[in-house]
């Protein structure tokens, strides 16, 4: 069956899907963080962020390829046009494999000279290569087999998908764990993931083939003009991507190069909740994508601008229950997480505060980025991040390089120019792309979405300010008195009619599977 179904139950359930394995993701990068800084030497410790900044110059290539591919394959799916799914991936498919070829000889070039390209002590060279080089190989071939797997996103099976992924984080933490039981070494995080990546990229591509068999290459539905509108869309993506490189990973090597291996470490700790919690906003929100395209191909206008309203709203409730508190808890996070080590990273707190600030900005907005690939007119968007990310970089230099301020001047710049950008910049771009008024915006999405955290975080403060914690279990106590407070707030004056019946719908479903299970029982 080729097109795609537009269900907002569809979607609830593959984004819950998601915050459950990502759950488990963050789960253990919290716990190998603790043990890797209490383990091993700053000047090691540094090797894995920096190589993972290093590597996220890759999507820059591979977005002029992928992006247009992935968003007109979806909507000539959602049309119900199966043959010219396959014209598409024939197409695309010999391009990718000469990229891939070529971006892993380069890779392993710089794997080989990295200690030329990167500030690493001597001892750790040949780790940095092993590491460079799996993490490179580990990416090119997950480049060259990509159009076969997109069965999951075009079927809307993130279940499943997610499913596949719970097996694939266990399987790399099994063998991590197995790894620093013989040494606690950077190098295992590595080999553990290539590993792990591994066994995904192969079992993934069986199963999204068998989900959507149009997803093969026929050498005879080769066509080159097929692929000149996946190109150019594909350009604007480039230029949208480099703003996300330089916002992602120019604050590692420029702290690498311009401060000092503490630096690099409390920016990395600092910045892990931040990072991990967009990436956990992103994964649950790609789930509407296929269906935010598919009502782009059906003109339905009207449903589109609803959903932009109520995805920013759902992300704004997420994101500021999750931040308010860690902002307000900050030092006490981190000092009950480091221990001792929290006298060489205080920095790491402010750092985290400084990149969360920053969600009042950005997720009133969060949906831009989806309206703009199924409208195709990501061209805008591209302009405006990339403009921002200059500034940011510019600020970046000026305060690590010049006023020596280390990992809270990078994080401040960042703040910055987010605050001052995201209003000026994308709020507007989001509301003419969603075809949302900006008054009906802020009525269902922005004043909902943050009354809750306005209410509840007088409350956080209150409590630590009388009742300082001093363990995670009076930490948890605390941050578990303000939830409820933001959870009565949301559930009393937040809801909009339409939450409410939906979530009535969902209480009487788990009502009847417990009910069922009782009297299977």
């Amino acid at each position: 069956m080729v097109g795609i179904e537009i269900s907002r139950r569809l979607i609830l359930v593959n984004a819950a899907s998601s915050i459950a394995r990502k759950l488990l993701l963050v789960t253990v990068l919290v716990w190998l963080q603790q043990h890797l800084v209490s383990h091993i030497d700053p000047e090691e410790y540094q090797l894995y962020p920096v190589l993972m900044a290093l590597m996220m110059t890759l999507p820059l290539v591979t977005s002029f390829f992928m992006s247009g591919l992935r968003r007109y394959v979806t909507d000539t799916y959602a049309r119900g046009d199966g043959p010219g799914v396959t014209r598409l991936v024939s197409s695309m498919l010999p391009f990718l494999i000469g990229l891939a070829l070529t971006l892993l000889a380069i890779g392993l070039a710089c794997a080989w000279w990295i200690a030329d390209i990167l500030s690493i002590e001597p001892e750790y060279v040949a780790d940095a290569r092993i590491m460079f080089a799996l993490l490179v190989f580990g990416a090119t071939l997950r480049l060259a087999l990509a159009p076969f797997g997109m069965g999951f996103y075009l079927r809307q099976r993130f279940v499943l998908g997610n499913v596949l992924g719970l097996t694939v984080e266990v399987l790399r933490i099994v063998v991590l764990l197995s790894l620093l039981s013989v040494s606690t070494r950077v190098l295992w995080v590595v080999v553990a993931m290539f590993v792990a990546n591994l066994y995904d990229v192969i079992v993934s591509t069986i199963v999204s083939r068998r989900l959507v068999p149009e997803l093969t290459f026929r050498r005879a539905l080769f066509d080159a003009t097929a692929v000149r509108p996946l190109f150019s869309f594909g350009g604007w993506a480039v230029l949208n991507q480099i703003g996300l490189l330089i916002r992602n990973a120019a604050d590692p090597i420029l702290l690498n190069k311009l401060a000092t291996p503490i630096d690099v470490q409390a920016f990395y700790l600092g910045s892990l909740p931040d990072t991990q919690a967009r990436r956990f906003s992103l994964e649950a929100s790609a789930t509407a994508q296929p269906a935010v395209t598919s009502m782009h191909a059906q003109d339905q206008n009207e449903r589109l601008s609803r959903t932009f309203s109520r995805l920013c709203r759902y992300t704004l409730w997420t994101m500021a229950a999750l931040a308010a508190p860690l902002i307000v808890f900050r030092h006490d996070v981190f000092r009950l997480y480091l221990s001792e080590k929290y006298t060489a990273n205080t920095a790491a707190a402010t750092v985290m505060a400084l990149l969360m600030a920053r969600y009042v900005v950005i997720f009133p907005n969060t949906v831009i980025g989806m309206i703009a690939v199924a409208r195709a007119e990501i061209r805008a968007l591209a302009i405006r991040a990339a403009s921002m990310s200059l500034v940011n970089l510019a600020a970046t230099l000026y305060l690590v390089g010049v006023l020596q301020m280390g990992a809270v001047g990078s994080a401040l710049a960042t703040f910055g120019v987010t605050v001052v950008g995201a209003p000026l910049l994308m709020w507007p771009l989001g509301l003419k792309l969603s075809g949302t008024k900006f008054g009906t915006w802020v009525r269902e999405a922005i004043v909902p979405g943050l009354v809750p955290a306005l209410v509840a975080t007088p409350v956080w403060l209150v409590l630590r300010a009388a009742l300082a914690p001093d363990d995670w279990l009076r930490l948890g106590a605390d941050i578990a008195v303000g939830a409820l407070v933001y959870a009565f707030v949301l559930l009393r004056f937040s809801l909009r009619p339409k939450d409410r019946d939906e979530l009535r719908q969902a209480l009487g479903k788990l009502r009847g599977v417990l009910s069922a299970l009782r009297g299977s029982g």
